[in-house]
């Protein structure tokens, strides 16, 4: 009785100690101490994977790749030659937000506007109408806003642009080691997550996207990694069973546990990917098992992935999509109905993070724009329910999703092509022993399939869109080259590890071969607008926000490929290029909404809220702003023009590809002599561009410059009708009512009254037609 005693306690010690390590991740160890066949799921356990290269990469390849990730992304981003713009959204939806609301001045997009509550401009009307507010969420600004404020802290926030790139080159980096653990997770096999691994660090489209910082490829890492943390109580398969506390089961260091008298090991455990089984004889002793602090490790756990995954559907609330797919199609592995509902179970701390999450979204909106759940409600029905966006920026046909992701070269078809045959044959194959890793696989085609279809049918399409359908497919990819691996390794053996190579260098040989470099036509296909030419604009301006003598600057480029205020980092006057057109950002007082109400700032600039505007054609008033206004010192213009204003006094300063900046530094006699040089110019020559920027600066609320544009094009035309109702229009809107009568009797006495109450066609430059309006 005595020895029974001594090796029940013996048994006892061993098997908290087992458990005690299962915490601490030393799971292969105990499979060699208790002599049970090494696995390839990440807890350890189970069986080894059919395709027998559980050996091909070694364990710590998901961190390799993460380190050699980082290091690239982090040099490429901090290279002034890689500042080209792939989309606006990239800084006017992020790092320009952010640093707004750190710094207190910069852009604000429409979709960080809160709901018009007093409109002043036909702009503004237009906006109203078509819902153009309140359509993103602040937490993902706020991400970047505490990036920000530590690196003010630790005293390296001089560059909140660059700071921005880093930071989210970080974050992107990450997304390798996301998808290698969710691999692992749903399919358990080491060699087919390092495959997926790499081939994600070397997608040219990831790592495009991954180096800008875009929403979509920011939020993605954070997606997966929660997925992975999900997945295994979405998975079922022959070996892996979702647990049944109705049975007995209980949680352990994370584990499912099952009390089974037919577990019989000779220490009293069986491992396998997911269950432990400990006997009876065990059980029934009085030394108790730490199982409740596996519990509070098991839940929070999954409370912090339903967290992760509602903040990243708030902030796209499309990711709700996905999520819903691959979790649908993950579930459609379990073989009876039953055991598919006995897994929302599991989850049920998930959905409490969940709605946490969600909630702290829609007091956030609350707080910005007075309503809660607003930017995605807002989102939806400008994107989804209205299409507008189609509307507004194009429509493009499926065909280009399928051209720019599946036909994006050779290397890349081939690859779909063969993948295809893959799934193919092995679906008409239909073998036992490959049968769970078709179906795993072909979830995720299903799910990939079904969201193709699903960002198909919007009518604005960009590739960026489908950055979670591009890691799915790559997942599908690797996963078909696993279903080969399993025929084939028997039969080459060791060789078949060196296939593997040589297939994943080529595919970072292609990636490296069309990966957009130093030179302006690789960026072609990618940049903005086919702007080619942004990195040298944004190292001009860098530049400028240098130098501490800056008052005010023209740029002559677009804003959009530029990185706004964060970059510039000078709250001073900008004239700067939108399209044809300069658009002037002074300081104009718009109304935002905080925790304690409505506030109005002037240091903020909105794109619809310009103070000036001025046609590239009308020259003439362009050297007028610059000669009366003295505090545009510095100049941002394309090499071929400095010599056209060189006569301004504006001399060379620096100058970068096909850029210049130049500076004026005039003493205060020669800065009354440009006063009045400039006071004598008139504000333009051709009646037909000045009656264009008057129609622009009355739609945009600034009636004191249309009044003086549309006054000189009647001066010097008065044969159309259309500028005497913009200006009888802009002097009503700024109560001036006896000269909106005297310009209404012009008008009668020159072209009658019966058409002068008529709408009238409004110029269109550049396109030799005209459209129609309404005047209201």
């Amino acid at each position: 009785m005595k020895c029974k005693k001594q090796k029940d306690r013996r048994d006892h010690d061993v098997q908290n100690k087992v458990i005690k390590r299962i915490k601490n991740g030393t799971v292969n160890k105990i499979m060699d101490e208790f002599g049970v066949p090494r696995g390839t799921g990440e807890e350890g356990g189970g069986e080894k994977c059919g395709c027998g290269m559980d050996k091909a990469f070694p364990m710590w390849t998901p961190y390799g790749v993460l380190a050699l990730t980082l290091a690239i992304r982090l040099y490429h981003v901090s290279c002034k030659a890689n500042w080209w713009i792939l989309h606006p959204d990239e800084i006017f939806q992020s790092v320009e937000v952010a640093f707004s609301e750190v710094y207190g001045y910069g852009f604000r997009p429409y979709e960080y506007l809160p709901p018009p509550t007093n409109v002043t401009s036909p702009a503004e009307e237009q906006e109203m109408e078509n819902g153009m507010y309140s359509l993103r969420s602040f937490l993902y600004p706020r991400i970047f806003m505490v990036a920000f404020g530590i690196a003010r802290w630790i005293g390296i926030g001089e560059k909140p642009f660059l700071i921005g790139k880093i930071f989210h080159a970080a974050v992107t980096s990450l997304l390798p080691v996301s998808v290698y653990r969710f691999v692992r997770q749903t399919h358990g096999c080491h060699c087919l997550s390092s495959i997926a691994c790499v081939a994600v660090a070397s997608s040219l489209h990831l790592t495009i996207l991954g180096t800008h910082t875009l929403v979509n490829s920011f939020l993605s890492p954070v997606f997966f990694f929660a997925m992975s943390l999900l997945s295994p109580a979405l998975v079922h398969t022959n070996d892996i069973k979702p647990i049944d506390r109705r049975a007995g089961g209980e949680i352990v260091g994370g584990q499912s546990v099952k009390h089974d008298a037919s577990c019989k090991t000779g220490k009293g455990v069986v491992y396998s990917d997911n269950i432990q089984c400990h006997n009876n004889a065990n059980m029934e002793s009085k030394t108790e098992l730490p199982v409740s602090t596996g519990k509070v490790e098991y839940y929070l756990k999954h409370l912090l992935c339903g967290f992760m995954l509602g903040v990243v559907c708030y902030i796209r609330i499309d990711m709700c999509i996905t999520l819903a797919l691959i979790s649908m199609s993950l579930v459609l592995t379990f073989s009876t109905v039953r055991d598919a509902f006995s897994c929302f179970e599991e989850i049920s701390a998930s959905g409490v993070g969940l709605l946490f999450a969600l909630t702290l979204g829609g007091y956030e909106d609350h707080s910005r724009y007075g309503l809660w759940f607003l930017s995605p409600i807002q989102w939806l029905k400008f994107n989804f329910i209205t299409d507008l966006s189609a509307t507004l920026y194009g429509l493009q046909s499926p065909w280009m999703y399928v051209e720019e992701i599946f036909l994006e070269g050779s290397f890349i078809a081939v690859l779909y092509f063969v993948s295809a045959f893959v799934l193919i044959f092995n679906i008409v194959k239909k073998e036992e022993k490959l049968a769970i890793d078709l179906q795993l696989t072909l979830s995720m085609v299903l799910s990939s399939g079904a969201l193709f279809l699903v960002y198909s049918r919007v009518g604005h399409k960009e590739v960026r869109f489908l950055h979670d359908f591009i890691v799915l497919q790559i997942i599908v990819v690797s996963s078909a080259g696993h279903l080969i691996l399993h025929r084939l390794g028997p039969i080459f053996n060791k060789r078949t590890s060196f296939i593997i190579y040589a297939i994943l260098s080529c595919h970072v040989i292609n990636t490296l071969y069309q990966f957009p470099n130093h030179s302006t036509e690789t960026r072609k296909k990618w940049a903005y607008k086919s702007n080619t030419i942004s990195a040298d604009l944004n190292a001009c301006i860098d530049f400028v926000s240098s130098r501490e003598d800056v008052r005010g600057v023209l740029i002559d480029g677009s804003i959009y490929a530029t990185g706004g205020f964060s970059l510039l980092r000078k709250d001073i006057p900008i004239l700067i290029r939108i399209h044809h057109e300069y658009h002037e950002y002074g300081k104009k007082s718009i109304a935002l909404r905080n925790r304690h109400g409505l506030e109005h700032s002037s240091q903020l600039r909105v794109v619809s809220r310009l103070t000036d505007f001025v046609d590239i054609s009308n020259v003439l008033y362009l050297k007028k702003i610059l000669l009366e206004r003295n505090e545009y010192n510095y100049l941002v213009v394309k090499n071929a023009d400095v010599e056209k204003y060189s006569v301004l006094g504006y001399e060379r300063e620096y100058s970068v590809g096909h850029f210049t900046v130049l500076a004026r530094d005039v003493s205060k006699k020669e800065q009354l002599e440009l006063l009045k040089l400039g006071n004598d110019m008139p504000v333009g020559s051709n009646s037909t561009v000045l009656e264009y920027e008057g129609s622009w600066l009355f739609t945009s609320g600034v009636y004191t410059k249309a009044i003086e544009r549309l006054e000189r094009a009647l001066e010097i035309d008065d044969s159309r009708i259309r500028p005497f109702q913009l200006l009888g229009l802009s002097y009503i809107r700024s109560n001036r009512w006896a000269e909106a009568e005297g310009t209404e009797r012009r008008c009668f006495e020159r072209h009658g009254e019966k058409a002068c109450l008529q709408p009238q066609q409004r110029v269109v430059l550049r396109t030799g037609k005209t459209g129609h309006t309404n005047i209201e």
